[in-house]
């Protein structure tokens, strides 16, 4: 075992060591991300309600392109 501080010192000694885990925290902070974006995409997707006009039934008066007024 190394002491308190020996990986710090090791890792300014050695770049490649030193990139290497920058690169991998940066890896590690993507994955993440995207596991919180799937994540809120999915809650969003069951709480979406689904519209659903049915059959004869007429659109709404706000919806109509009749009521929409003439440039």
């Amino acid at each position: 075992m190394t002491p308190a501080g020996g990986a710090d010192r090791a890792a300014a000694n050695y770049p490649l060591l030193s990139r290497y885990r920058r690169l991998t925290g940066l890896v590690i902070e993507l994955i993440h991300r995207e596991r919180d974006e799937v994540r809120c995409s999915r809650e969003f997707r069951r709480s979406a309600v689904p519209i659903q006009q049915h059959e004869g039934q007429e659109p709404k008066a706000e919806d109509s392109p009749a009521d929409d007024p003439k440039p």
